[in-house]
């Protein structure tokens, strides 16, 4: 299999990278396509796991491909659900179940890409409590970084990066990965 678009997530990927450690459990909220959830895994290696949420039926079904197509099945369980508020999905939600932030398994690290649903999960931080966060920011879609920082600072955490989550981020876009450590 080719990367087509090596450059697609490079700044969440970038984080990821950074982040994850060996042996680290970890929560994703909005896999897309799973490129950062293989990622993810690929970081925790073989004592991690990764547990991510995606709520549109279709990127599910997608992410449970990309998983199985990189022998990631062992590590990743691919959960078919709408974490926190009903927000932007891209795609149907047929079939997602609702899990509330609080409800969301301890972590190492959380993940978020989940288009304007960031705040109310990051108010849930302290029932999740993982040490190291990376959430992308949505400013175009009511979770702008500047209060994504503000909020993850307010719990604790000490904001270590902040970068473009895709190229060709706008002022306007506000699409950033926001890194955060306690």
């Amino acid at each position: 299999m080719r990367d087509t678009k090596p450059e697609w997530k490079d700044g969440t990927i970038s984080a990821v990278r950074n982040t994850v450690e060996p042996g680290d459990l970890v929560v994703e909220i909005g896999s897309g396509f799973g490129v950062a959830t293989i990622w993810a895994a690929r970081c925790a290696g073989k004592e991690g796991t990764v547990t991510t949420y995606e709520a549109s039926r279709s990127r599910y079904d997608v992410t449970k491909e990309t998983v199985m197509l990189n022998g990631m099945q062992e590590r990743v369980e691919v959960v078919h659900a709408l974490v926190g508020e009903n927000v932007d999905v891209f795609g149907e939600l047929e079939g997602a179940r609702f899990v509330d932030p609080d409800e969301l398994p301890e972590a190492d690290v959380l993940i978020t890409d989940c288009e304007g649903a960031e705040t109310k999960i990051i108010e849930s931080l302290d029932t999740i409590d993982p040490e190291r966060a990376i959430i992308e920011a949505h400013g175009f879609a009511g979770a702008p970084s500047k209060e994504i920082k503000d909020k993850l600072v307010e719990h604790g955490y000490e904001i270590t990066a902040v970068c473009d989550a895709l190229p060709g981020d706008t002022p306007e876009k506000d699409h950033k990965t926001v890194v955060a450590e306690r």
